[in-house]
């Protein structure tokens, strides 16, 4: 079921696509109705997500809206998976051969970065969808695994490196296939060169310069698109991680963004809107 979800139709031979990878901001999480809402008591947490309300923050992603609404004639890949990092994220592009990404003649690659400081690593087990399993550095976790990460592998400059790594291989990948990469933050605000180079330091000056700083968009002049939703909202001095604690104690979502703390079915209509213009201005379709 949630295979079918993936592309807007199946590709065949010639299709030009728009892949976009990412975590939750990509597969859409947030974007249900308000009857959706109201049904679960304006409260829905991810561990529910299946079935049908899983098909429905497919339908309603900035994916789909953004092929549904502006571009009809491209094929939308969403390979976005709640709870992923930028490793897991860019893999997808290689864990889902039934979709057949070999037909692609030409298209646009988008890369919605998630946080940097998540590792991924394949799930033994390895499900259908969630192919990952991912951990933060939360050096009091309950997980002996999350302990480990916090204590003995996690620094700034260990994130920083794993990410530059990931982009590279989004835009090895986008070399090969004739696709155009657009890098963007969902919510994390320090993808910026000037961080990459304090957390890398001088003398990696150099592994800082190979990332392909001019993919990035950034909406509106925000760092990420949940500053350019809070902005919306009259909140930007949330951005730096306080929006956070702020939308999840909502009892209902806002007008942008849930208290589920993912952008709203309106937050991801403006998100595809932003996303098709930056597309236009580009010359990318």
């Amino acid at each position: 079921m949630i295979a079918e979800c993936i592309t807007s139709r199946p590709l065949v031979s010639g299709d030009k696509a728009i892949i976009c990878l990412g975590d939750s901001f990509t597969q859409g999480q947030g974007a249900w109705s308000n009857q959706t809402w109201k049904k679960y008591n304006n409260r829905i947490d991810h561990k529910i997500i299946k079935d049908d309300l899983e098909i429905e923050i497919y339908n309603n992603s900035w994916p789909s809206q953004l092929v549904k609404n502006y571009l009809p004639e491209y094929v939308a890949v969403n390979l976005g998976v709640i709870g992923t990092g930028n490793k897991a994220a860019v893999k997808e592009l290689y864990l889902n051969p039934s979709i057949n990404l070999q037909n692609i003649s030409g298209g646009v690659l988008i890369y919605m970065l998630s946080g940097i400081e998540r590792l991924d690593f394949i799930n033994k087990t390895f499900p259908k969808h969630r192919h990952f399993d991912t951990v933060w550095p939360t050096p009091d976790h309950e997980s002996e695994v999350w302990r480990a990460y916090a204590n003995h592998m996690w620094s700034d400059k260990f994130s920083t490196i794993e990410t530059i790594l990931s982009i590279k291989e989004a835009e090895t990948y986008c070399k090969a296939n004739n696709l155009s990469l657009v890098l963007i933050s969902a919510f994390e605000q320090r993808y910026t060169k000037a961080w990459f180079e304090k957390m890398v330091g001088t003398d990696n000056k150099n592994l800082v310069d190979s990332v392909p700083w001019d993919s990035f968009f950034n909406p509106q002049g925000c760092n990420s698109f949940i500053e350019l939703l809070l902005k919306m909202e009259g909140k930007q001095e949330l951005a730096g991680g306080s929006w956070y604690s702020h939308y999840s104690a909502l009892k209902e979502p806002s007008k942008y963004i849930t208290n589920c703390c993912h952008p709203t079915i309106d937050g991801y209509t403006v998100m595809a809107n932003e996303i098709y213009n930056h597309l236009k201005t580009r010359k990318m379709i």
